[in-house]
């Protein structure tokens, strides 16, 4: 799910039975050591904080939504930060806000503070969020489709919603490929997109009436 910003550990959800556990894997020499205790069942997105100190993991109870939960990495105490329904896992790189959804699909940033709620104003219904910004604003883009060569990308302050023009990135020209929205550095500095490839097997059909 994530990589630690020294590069050291690896934030994972375990997929093998039983399912559901949240790890960290040491990169190099070092354990594997679960965190995540009993009666949490994670879901697979999360990250760390800035200071590799604290990571955040979605993760639902028995019987109850989805939620955010914190927890110090030494720790086998995770404490929810979001109510139910709430999800997010990327954190602003001052560590203060915390980026999440009500299950509607609204956008809020959360306190990481106090866990009080605010609405990004003047979203648009076509505007995707890549992520955090290293002014701890957000990249804001439309889904890039397979017929563009380039994806227009804004900044937007998630307190305010103003907006500024960042650049357009050009869009990898690859046949036959459904090309999706970029993933962007919080610096700018680099960006990488993901694409999928559809096969399809064509058959051919005699006697249709």
């Amino acid at each position: 799910m994530a990589i630690s910003r020294d590069n050291r550990l690896a934030l994972i959800e375990k997929l093998s039975e039983p399912e559901g556990q949240i790890w960290l894997l040491p990169i190099g020499p070092g354990d594997p050591r679960r965190i995540s205790p009993p009666g949490l069942d994670a879901i697979d997105r999360g990250s760390f904080s800035s200071g590799d100190k604290r990571v955040i993991y979605l993760a639902s109870q028995p019987g109850h939504a989805a939620r955010t939960w914190l927890q110090d990495i030494g720790s086998s105490n995770p404490r929810a930060i979001t109510c139910e329904g709430i999800e997010g896992w990327l954190i602003s790189p001052d560590d203060k806000w915390l980026l999440a959804s009500r299950k509607e699909g609204d956008t809020v940033v959360v306190s990481m503070e106090n866990g009080e709620l605010q609405d990004v104003p003047h979203l648009r219904r076509s505007d995707n969020i890549v992520g955090w910004s290293s002014d701890n604003q957000l990249f804001v883009t439309s889904v890039a489709k397979s017929r563009r060569t380039s994806v227009h990308v804004e900044k937007v302050d998630p307190r305010t919603g103003s907006r500024a023009p960042w650049r357009d990135v050009a869009v990898p020209p690859i046949r036959g490929m459904f090309v999706q929205t970029p993933q962007i550095t919080p610096d700018g500095d680099t960006y990488a997109f993901m694409y999928d490839l559809a096969l399809f097997d064509l058959y051919p059909v005699e006697g249709v009436r």
